[in-house]
């Protein structure tokens, strides 16, 4: 069973870094990409994701946005922060 991993950071070339590395794990599979900065509440109910991988910004306040909206809209996902 594959691991639907969700990729949310600011930085474009810092998401494909990451989807690089989850791409030669075979039990993780990248289900999407979106900013920390933009709605996540759609993007969570489009791709259902197992767990999701947040890169905080400069802005710590829309990390923590972004974190609390993972928990109220996808409650079973776990959440790996990285800072």
């Amino acid at each position: 069973m594959s691991i639907r991993t969700l990729l949310v950071d600011n930085d474009t070339i810092y998401r494909s870094a990451v989807r690089c590395i989850f791409d030669q794990v075979d039990d993780v599979t990248v289900v999407g990409e979106a900013r920390v900065t933009e709605s996540l509440v759609p993007i969570l109910a489009r791709v259902n994701p197992d767990g999701v991988v947040v890169g905080v910004p400069a802005d710590v306040g829309a990390g923590f946005t972004a974190t609390l909206d993972i928990r109220v809209n996808a409650p079973g996902a776990g959440i790996v922060v990285l800072a």
